[in-house]
């Protein structure tokens, strides 16, 4: 999760210039439509990563407890994954339940952290 403050400290930075929120709803409603409790499952998982980072750092423990932040949103997603995997008939594979989330972190970490 290397990088990972750098862009939780710009993420509204980033969300407010990128994104205009009609294009985001939308595209939640066709995702949705193509894939069952996507978007239900990528909220829980934004959510849990920000709760994971920010008690790491409450607990001054940021850096080099990736492995430990990861563990703690797998456990906060497990119903939302699963249920997106039943909704969708795909096996629910622990291994792949990590995958997702080490994913879902590598496309937060993507995003530049703005200038100040």
């Amino acid at each position: 999760m290397a990088g990972f403050k750098s862009f939780l400290s710009g993420l509204g930075h980033v969300l407010g210039k990128i994104f205009n929120p009609g294009v985001i709803r939308s595209a939640a409603t066709v995702a949705d439509i193509l894939l069952p409790e996507f978007s239900v499952l990528i909220n829980a998982t934004a959510t849990a990563v920000i709760n994971a980072e920010a008690s790491a750092i409450a607990a001054g423990q940021q850096s080099g407890s990736g492995a430990q932040k990861a563990a703690l949103v797998i456990a906060q997603i497990e119903k939302q994954y699963n249920d997106f995997a039943a909704a969708n008939n795909i096996p629910v594979i622990p291994e792949a339940k990590q995958k997702f989330v080490d994913a879902f972190v590598a496309i937060l970490n993507s995003f530049p952290a703005p200038t100040a």
